[in-house]
């Protein structure tokens, strides 16, 4: 194996870690959502705030994991300095990967060269460290916990708590009743009407209006002229 295989191999390693470590974070993050959802969903109805409140939480979860992680800051010499103390076998010569090859003496290329070859046994068998099955058992009991709020539980507590004289109670004991045609009746108008040009073109007529929820109304008058009947009075 040469250098810049090693190299290549410890940056792959490197993704990789981002990886699991970024999988892991995503479900912490999605175990907050779905808690703080299905809670805030006992109090308040609207998305908004089920949102709102959620995505702080998620935003809280990734921020506080990835820098007690450091992935923004890690560097190869911090992966480098892992493989040293976790594996004995490269005895604590892996940054030597990182180095110039026509820096280091005679002793250093020598060391170089046995670490090279115990990297590249080694390689298939390093374990990365990750909290995967932790994170993924939260998950399922952050799902197991929404599922079961929002299904038994079908509305928020303040709604519950209302007065029994509240305006959703009173809503609660409106009946609908779909309305009738009013009915109107002319009370003082003959079938025949003589008035003469000199008149003023105004039929005084007399009716009454009901309708099936009470409203009783006179109507004075109504004036037509230029052959159209008016506004009407009541």
């Amino acid at each position: 194996m040469s250098v810049a295989e090693a190299r290549y191999r410890i940056q792959n390693l490197k993704r990789r870690y981002l990886l699991l470590r970024a999988l892991e974070i995503i479900l912490y993050a999605s175990a907050g959502f779905l808690l703080v959802f299905a809670l805030t969903g006992l109090f308040t109805v609207s998305l908004i705030w089920k949102f709102s409140l959620s995505s702080v939480i998620v935003l809280i979860v990734i921020a506080q994991q990835a820098w007690h992680y450091k992935l923004f800051s890690l560097s190869h010499t911090v992966f480098i300095q892992y493989l040293n103390s976790h594996y004995l076998q490269l005895e604590e010569s892996a940054d030597l990967f990182m180095q110039a090859e026509t820096a280091l003496n005679l002793l250093q290329q020598l060391q170089l060269e046995k670490t090279l070859n115990n990297f590249n046994s080694l390689y298939p068998q390093i374990r990365l460290p990750n909290s995967l099955v932790r994170s993924f058992v939260i998950f399922v009991v952050g799902a197991l916990f929404y599922f079961g709020l929002t299904a038994f539980v079908p509305k928020p507590i303040l709604n519950r708590k209302i007065a029994g004289n509240s305006p959703l109670e009173l809503i609660k004991g409106i009946e609908v009743i779909k309305d009738q045609a009013p009915k109107i009746t002319i009370d003082n108008l003959n079938q025949f009407t003589r008035i003469s040009f000199s008149d003023k073109l105004i039929v005084p007529v007399k009716s009454t209006l009901r309708d099936d929820y009470g409203l009783v109304g006179r109507i004075d008058y109504c004036n037509r002229e230029q052959g159209k009947w008016g506004v009407c009075k009541v």
